[in-house]
């Protein structure tokens, strides 16, 4: 199987720079911590530490994270000039120490769990980069709580790699830092420790959120802690058994998802009909009106005829025809025009004869040739862009108003009802 260092289950993604800032000391910082978390060195780190033991009982840890990459690297080279099964391609590989080139990512899925880094989510409404570890201070285990600056890829020789996840941690070291009751965990984010470790294992880490703490101010975080679908914090074992003696640093994930809603088989025989035969067909006609709008033809002018409108035609209507019935058919049209409206080219010609007083209504025969005229709807009306042939129409009703109530052939009253009935109005009895 080789180390577990390099078969872990992560993949980094989104765009790979080569780190230009990486210096040697961060680097070497690295190359300890994996070195030292690595299950298969403990028996070489115990040879060490007892060798640096016999030496000077000062300082040891420090010592041994100083000296222990040469002298492990030498013992390994050692054994594989002697030919001995010791060293591995992965142990002699890892004893070599990581190649120069630093690989950098901004994302990283481990264990089925997306991480992103503090500047990627900076950028992005979701929250990807906090993270949690359990370690070791002063004797005691508690939780690290801090958040994801870079994805570090060291490259072996052998073509092996081991993913890092480089963080910040909050100082929670003191309680005026954290305050933790048996339902919230709320930290203050302004000061940072820890500040030369800062490496840890993709797996070794737990995905946290933190929320505003509206309580004790901007500066506190509080800490959520969720269970990811899918995924529960024990070994997987093929015998059935609880495990044992597994390390507890093992997180199964589960592949596949198990079919929990059945499958339901409709019965698509039913033939859905959608026509009606329990009702007579409705021919609808080509013309609808609406709301007393006729909807014409594109090009044709046509408009809504306000209510006003409509009222003043109707009593202008009603008095032509009292008019007609006095007598008076020649001026009421004079007056009030036609119902009908010529649209025809023959039409358009007699109109501008009669205005110009040359041809009347009786004397205007129609050709055989013309088509018939069509009634428009009393709520559309149009109109003309021969502002002279308007005029000159308004002028002769005039006139023909005027001529009509200076002749002697009508009485002094019929010539009163005449001109309020072209007014639109009646007179009084």
């Amino acid at each position: 199987m080789g180390l577990a260092v390099f078969n872990q289950n992560v993949r980094p993604f989104a765009k790979m720079t080569r780190a230009s800032n990486v210096t040697r000391e961060e680097i070497d910082k690295a190359h300890w911590f994996v070195l030292n978390n690595s299950l298969e060195l403990e028996q070489y780190l115990e040879e060490h530490k007892s060798i640096l033991a016999n030496e000077s009982a000062f300082d040891i840890s420090k010592r041994q994270q100083e000296k222990f990459p040469k002298w492990f690297k030498e013992r390994m080279n050692q054994l594989r000039d002697e030919g001995s099964p010791e060293a591995t391609e992965d142990l002699w590989s890892l004893a070599n120490g990581p190649l120069v080139n630093v690989n950098i990512y901004s994302g990283c899925i481990s264990n089925g769990i997306r991480f992103h880094t503090k500047d990627r989510d900076s950028h992005r409404k979701s929250q990807n980069s906090g993270v949690m570890v359990e370690g070791d201070h002063e004797g005691k285990t508690i939780g690290f709580y801090g958040n994801l600056c870079r994805v570090w890829e060291l490259n072996y020789i052998c073509g092996r790699h081991v993913v890092l996840f480089q963080c910040e941690w909050f100082n929670t070291g003191r309680s005026r830092f954290i305050k933790a009751d048996a339902h919230f965990t709320s930290i203050d984010v302004r000061s940072r420790w820890y500040k030369n470790d800062p490496f840890v294992l993709p797996i070794q880490v737990k995905q946290v959120f933190y929320v505003n703490d509206t309580k004790f101010g901007d500066h506190w975080k509080v800490v959520e802690r969720l269970q990811h679908r899918g995924i529960w914090d024990i070994p997987q074992r093929d015998d059935g058994l609880e495990p044992s003696n597994a390390p507890a640093t093992d997180v199964f994930q589960q592949e596949e998802t198990t079919n929990v809603v059945p499958n339901i088989v409709v019965d698509d025989s039913v033939e859905v009909r959608l026509t009606r035969d329990d009702v007579d067909p409705e021919i609808i006609p080509r013309k609808m009106t609406y709301n007393k709008v006729k909807y014409i033809k594109p090009g044709e002018m046509a408009q809504q005829v306000p209510e006003y409108e409509r009222k003043k035609r109707e009593k202008m209507e009603l008095n032509r025809m009292r008019m007609a019935e006095l007598g008076y058919q020649k001026m009421a049209n004079a007056l009030f025009g036609s119902n009908k409206k010529r649209k025809t080219k023959h039409t358009m010609e007699a109109k501008n004869m009669r205005a110009k007083g040359n041809l009347s209504d009786e004397d205007y025969q129609q050709p055989e040739d013309a088509p018939e005229d069509e009634d428009d709807d009393e709520d559309t009306f149009s109109y003309t862009d021969d502002e002279e042939l308007i005029d000159s129409m308004n002028a002769r009703k005039k006139n023909a108003v005027a001529s009509t109530l200076q002749t002697d052939q009508l009485p002094t009253i019929e010539s009163t009802m005449a001109l309020s009935l072209a007014q639109g109005s009646r007179p009084a009895d």
